[in-house]
């Protein structure tokens, strides 16, 4: 828990520039909603409500994990419009783009940095940086690693999910962005 803080801190203190400078493609960003789903329409009060994500985690929009301070302040609890999801949805996505531009991988694919950040998204900074660590090459085996939820149990979305990743990694993508 402690690492996991630290690299939401490492992602969050560069300002300026970043060490790359890549940028999602429309198909991610498009991924991203598809599979995060923003879910839990008011009908009566015409707004998106939180609700638990696939591992019980208090979520809003499109896949916006609530936080201790959002849930106990109730800043969430009458909900969000589709424009306010939408701004979020693309403040949550840049701190997962400078994160990955942070780790300063250069000559990347636009798949494979798309595919890097959807499991930043995903799965989380620690994600990204164990596929670092256990080196670029093995990153198709080692987005596998993390198809569970947080009780253990393997989640066919997620693997999906994955396989979707390995694929841009491997080579599904147009063009490189190098």
């Amino acid at each position: 828990m402690v690492y996991a803080r630290r690299l939401v801190k490492e992602a969050l203190r560069t300002k300026g520039e970043t060490l790359t400078n890549y940028q999602p493609s429309e198909r991610l960003k498009n991924y991203l909603k598809s599979q995060e789903n923003c879910a839990e329409w008011n009908e009566a009060l015409g707004v998106f409500m939180p609700y638990a994500d696939s591992g019980g985690i208090s979520t809003i929009g499109w896949g916006h994990r609530l936080t201790h301070v959002d849930i106990n302040s109730g800043i969430f609890n009458y909900g969000l419009s589709q424009l306010g999801c939408d701004r979020l949805f693309e403040q949550d996505l840049s701190a997962h783009i400078k994160f990955v531009n942070n780790l300063d991988l250069q000559g990347l694919t636009q798949g494979q940095f798309d595919a890097l950040v959807d499991l930043s998204y995903n799965a989380g900074f620690a994600a990204v940086k164990t596929v670092q660590r256990l080196g670029l090459q093995n990153a198709p085996s080692t987005f596998m690693m993390f198809v569970h939820d947080k009780h253990g149990n393997e989640l066919k979305g997620l693997v999906k999910r994955r396989k979707q990743d390995v694929a841009w990694w491997s080579g599904a993508a147009e063009g490189s962005i190098a």
